[in-house]
């Protein structure tokens, strides 16, 4: 799918994943990443890979502060 989706693409329906999604996700870059030794392909799925530990890491942190953020 990575490889004729845009990263924009990507990266918006990963946004909509939930954790265990995203956990599948990063297991497939994971993956894949070992396979690719260098290029524009491996590039984007680092950084796709970031995109979605950071995602994981928000649905899974508690946030204790009731404030509002602006």
């Amino acid at each position: 799918m990575y490889e004729v989706v845009n990263p924009a693409v990507a990266k918006s329906i990963m946004s909509r994943m939930n954790s265990l999604q995203l956990r599948t996700e990063i297991a497939f870059f994971e993956i894949e990443l070992e396979k690719i030794e260098g290029g524009n392909l491996r590039k984007m799925y680092l950084n796709l890979r970031a995109f979605a530990q950071r995602r994981l890491k928000v649905l899974t942190s508690k946030n204790d502060s009731y404030e509002f953020e602006f």
